[in-house]
């Protein structure tokens, strides 16, 4: 018995050079022959040709929530697959949980106690994502994945940072949805006992840091009267001094910030209230 693993947050792609002349076929998080018990699989993402994308043989407690598995460099609409089956062919898979996962096909062998829910089937990637032959699998604009996940047991950010739910739910799949040119984006804080929520994001057109206010109802750039001050420091504790927060919209234009990949650390002020986030910051296109 393998037990209490957790395989979260993780790429893995058959090939990145399409063209490459021998390429071999690439599992994605294959566990075969087990007993597999209470096993963490989540937001990862698997593009690969064959028939297992992530798949467990003989799992007891597991949770495969909130991954990504797509066909790659191949028309087959089958591969490859998610799926919980028996070890053996006598010993059942146990109380796991399949939810708000996107592949080809998602089978669920295992027992009564199995659950399968919130998936998502397809054949058609590009109906789903941004532009998976390349190996991105962000969600796309209005498709099916958007708000339509359980937020039970589903993981509190995705793979890239992000805080889940961004809409009126969960999404379904590895990523979630956020306006495409926001690359990380995070909840850090109350800024008010009016429920609103205090969001820094790095913005991919012109390199800028934002900081915006979130309410149930809508967001909105953060303005001088919101009384938030703003240092921004690598994670050598450097102060980065070409960093500055855009608190206008009329600021939005603002190129003066020159932020290259990396991890960092925004602090936030208002009178007494003081708030800390780590900012991933990614030149993922």
């Amino acid at each position: 018995v393998v037990s209490h693993i957790r395989v979260v947050g993780n790429t893995i792609i058959n090939t990145v050079v399409p063209n490459q002349p021998f390429k071999g076929q690439l599992y994605g998080i294959a566990c075969f022959d087990g007993i597999y018990d209470d096993w963490y699989v989540e937001n990862n993402v698997v593009c690969a040709n064959t028939w297992y994308g992530i798949a467990f043989n003989g799992a007891r407690h597991c949770r495969i929530v909130n991954n990504s598995v797509c066909r790659l460099d191949t028309e087959n609409c089958t591969l490859p697959c998610i799926t919980v089956s028996d070890y053996q062919g006598n010993i059942k898979s146990s109380d796991c949980f399949l939810r708000n996962n996107i592949s080809s096909i998602i089978v669920n062998a295992g027992d009564s106690t199995c659950r399968n829910d919130h998936n998502i089937a397809f054949c058609n990637p590009d109906s789903l994502f941004t532009d998976y032959k390349n190996g991105n699998l962000r969600l796309k604009a209005g498709c099916m994945a958007i708000d339509s996940g359980s937020a039970d047991l589903a993981p509190a950010f995705d793979i890239a940072g992000v805080s889940r739910p961004q809409g009126k739910s969960v999404d379904i799949g590895a990523f979630e949805y956020v306006d495409p040119t926001i690359v990380a984006a995070k909840n850090i804080g109350v800024a008010d006992n009016g429920g609103k929520k205090l969001l820094i994001v790095h913005n991919r057109l012109g390199g800028t840091i934002r900081a915006y206010i979130r309410t149930s109802e809508s967001t909105r750039l953060i303005n001088e009267s919101d009384g938030f001050t703003f240092v921004v420091y690598d994670m050598h504790g450097r102060r980065c001094t070409g960093a500055t927060i855009g608190l206008s919209e009329n600021a939005r234009s603002d190129s003066k910030n020159n932020i290259t990949p990396g991890i960092y650390i925004v602090i936030a002020k208002n009178g007494s209230v003081r708030i800390a986030t780590q900012l991933v910051v990614s030149n993922y296109k």
